[in-house]
């Protein structure tokens, strides 16, 4: 989540610890998330991680991963994802 907006721009999956995870994502970011997170960095801050769902089995991870991505999208969250829906590859607007 944007601290400066309270907007959601990243969902993903995990089953490491969160901070592990966020890690992951500054080490070896999308050209997408690294712009984001320079952008926040320049200004002292760090995206803010919020459980969407937890205690999900380990199966059903990317199903629900898709559906929080899907649902997301269509209520107009600007996301950073490549977001996939019908099987139609669809990349998140710009900014």
């Amino acid at each position: 989540m944007d601290p400066r907006t309270d907007e959601t721009r990243y969902i993903g999956q995990s089953v490491q610890p969160l901070g592990v995870r966020l890690g992951g994502h500054r080490k070896h970011p999308s050209p997408r998330i690294r712009t984001w997170l320079d952008e926040l960095r320049l200004e002292g801050l760090d995206p803010q991680i919020v459980v969407v769902r937890d205690h999900v089995p380990y199966a059903d991870l990317d199903h629900e991963e898709q559906e929080a991505i899907s649902a997301a999208g269509l209520e107009g969250k600007r996301l950073l994802n490549i977001m996939f829906a019908g099987g139609n590859r669809l990349l998140p607007e710009t900014e």
